[in-house]
């Protein structure tokens, strides 16, 4: 949310999706609350909030971002996660909002899938967020 970037927000919003790196309690730059307030001053910024909207912070990300429109990017995520709590953000945002491989899986992408395939999801919410999502904000 630095404003030096405002005019970039500002050029790009109604256009093309930004990815932010989101969330990790060491650093107070990828924290929700800055995504919160950047999409309040920028209503039309088509977002993409990788790692569940807040890596290492799940619920306060929740929090913050539950009533906005940004979409959250699952890949990198669910190997530190608690079994189960990855469908549970997935249901509680809903597969709508949810895309995978837009900050792409930093780990081994076989191996990211299978995790992603492991998940107890429906065929619907496989689809929704395995391409579905990514076709919409992309406009493809």
């Amino acid at each position: 949310d630095d404003e030096r970037l405002f005019p970039m927000y500002e050029t790009v919003r109604w256009k093309i999706p930004v990815i932010f790196h989101m969330g990790d309690k060491r650093y107070d730059w990828s924290h929700p609350y800055r995504l919160r307030r950047l999409l309040e001053l920028f209503p039309g910024l088509e977002v993409i909030a990788a790692h569940f909207g807040g890596y290492s912070m799940y619920e306060t990300a929740y929090e913050l971002l539950y009533d906005t429109d940004c979409v959250m990017d699952i890949s990198s995520s669910m190997m530190f996660m608690e079994p189960g709590v990855a469908e549970k953000y997935i249901n509680i945002y809903g597969a709508e909002r949810m895309a995978y491989g837009t900050d792409y899986p930093l780990w081994d992408p076989v191996r990211e899938v299978e995790r992603f395939s492991q998940l107890n999801l429906t065929d619907d919410q496989f689809d929704q967020i395995f391409h579905k999502t990514a076709e919409r904000v992309l406009n493809l």
